[in-house]
């Protein structure tokens, strides 16, 4: 994105605004846009706000589509089953064991052993059982 002194800018905070400012010493926020007559705020080049630095907020008014923010969402990778038969583990660096399948907490799985971080299926898997593998 290039912003220009002048340019009519959306901000997905503020609404809109316009461009008023484009420093030219070296900063972080070069822009820095008007919004309502009296709020001014300030971006990075690429549009990052120096409030809420996460995702762009400062984008062109004209042609304007707003963005998905939302993180997208992820369909875990297995679906278990109580009482499945799993391999588990907790870090990359351990070897993986028999379990079996309790149920979801958190970002962690319940099984009858313990609660573990990582949980594959054990079938197909017979290989890595016992074995540390990436």
């Amino acid at each position: 994105m290039s912003f220009e002194v002048g340019d009519k800018v959306i901000d997905l905070k503020f609404g809109e605004g316009t461009v008023t400012k484009l420093r030219t010493e070296k900063t972080n926020y070069p822009i820095e846009a008007c919004f309502m007559k009296f709020l001014s705020a300030r971006y990075t080049i690429d549009g990052k706000s120096e409030i809420d630095h996460k995702y762009p907020m400062l984008y062109h008014a004209e042609g304007f589509t707003p963005p998905s923010c939302k993180e997208p969402e992820r369909k875990p990778k297995y679906q278990f089953k109580p009482f499945d038969r799993v391999l588990v583990r907790d870090k990359k660096t351990e070897k993986w064991r028999p379990d079996f399948y309790g149920f979801p907490v958190e970002d962690a799985h319940r099984c009858v052993q313990s609660t573990w971080l990582e949980v594959i299926p054990y079938e197909g898997n017979e290989d890595k059982c016992g074995k540390v593998t990436k």
